[in-house]
């Protein structure tokens, strides 16, 4: 009998050992952020001589062979937004959106601006047979970050119509892994590019707001993974904690824009990215994509 129960013991430790060490499951995702150069109608010819329907069927096509699990687009004009919409879902794809500018949108910074047709909108595209989508919402690079149109209020006539021509502004998805309930909170964001005006560095401040309201909305959603990235318009982001995220072209390696690095994907610092390389042709866009590939444990 006490032979028995020394085996049982034996037995019982050998399995908890081996519980304790076996490793724990890989989730890996590959990500892509791409800025697509804006076009408002399909026959614009805007950028170089190809027609804006021409780019745009090339992008859907180089979107499903790159085959990626979360991507995050911005500069997606009155066209090619409603080309999105449309086609998202034969891709095999769910989305969220978000433009810059609504219906009814008025007296921003000393200017009317209900001009829908000349929207910008920031998109989460996300595959349908992985994830599910749990919640989302969208908020504006500004001090009244809750009004998801609207710029700072301290921005210049000048640099906020005439050169930024736009507020800025990010949407966020929760997304569920189906096959492990892993949530995973996606931020796509476009910033400014103003780093002067009235003394103010807009570039950093959008990304410091940025920074804020994904911290704000892990509040909720305490156990996410996040991810988040797009066209941050600068190199050398200090916006985000080291300790809390890991950024996958901070050494400005990968130029996606001229001679600039600044289309940018970060992650949850538990993570580590193996893989990361620029995708695409300029005969798509004037930016090339950034794609990376995000492990978590």
């Amino acid at each position: 009998m006490k032979k028995l129960l020394a085996c049982l013991l034996s037995t019982l430790f050998f399995i908890g050992f081996a519980g304790c060490s076996s490793e724990q499951e890989v989730l890996t995702f590959r990500v892509m952020t791409h800025n697509l150069r804006f076009s408002y109608n399909a026959a614009d010819t805007d950028y170089g001589d190809r027609r804006a329907d021409e780019r745009m069927s090339d992008e859907l096509d180089f979107l499903q062979s790159a085959d990626c699990d979360i991507i995050f687009l911005n500069e997606a004009a009155k066209y090619q937004d409603e080309i999105l919409q449309e086609k998202a879902e034969s891709l095999g794809y769910g989305f969220v959106r978000e433009s810059d500018f609504a219906d009814g949108v008025a007296n921003y910074n000393g200017t009317k601006a209900d001009l829908y047709s000349a929207r910008f909108c920031n998109y989460i595209l996300f595959r349908k047979d992985k994830f599910t989508l749990q919640d989302t919402s969208s908020f504006s690079l500004s001090d009244n970050p809750s009004d998801p149109h609207a710029p700072f209020s301290r921005m210049s006539y000048n640099a906020l119509w005439n050169e930024e021509g736009r507020p800025r502004s990010a949407v966020w998805a929760l997304l569920s892994h189906k096959s492990t309930e892993t949530k995973i909170l996606a931020v796509c964001a476009h910033a400014q590019w103003i780093t002067n005006d009235n003394g103010v560095n807009w570039n950093q401040e959008g990304l410091k707001v940025l920074a804020e309201q994904i911290e704000i909305a892990q509040k909720y959603y305490p156990e996410s993974k996040v991810i988040f990235g797009g066209d941050f318009n600068g190199e050398n982001i200090s916006a985000f904690d080291p300790a809390m995220y890991k950024g996958v072209n901070t050494d400005a390696s990968l130029k996606t824009f001229e001679n600039s690095a600044i289309d940018h994907i970060f992650y949850s610092a538990s993570g580590k990215h193996t893989a990361a390389c620029l995708a695409g042709t300029l005969a798509l866009s004037d930016h090339f994509a950034l794609q990376a590939t995000i492990e978590f444990t």
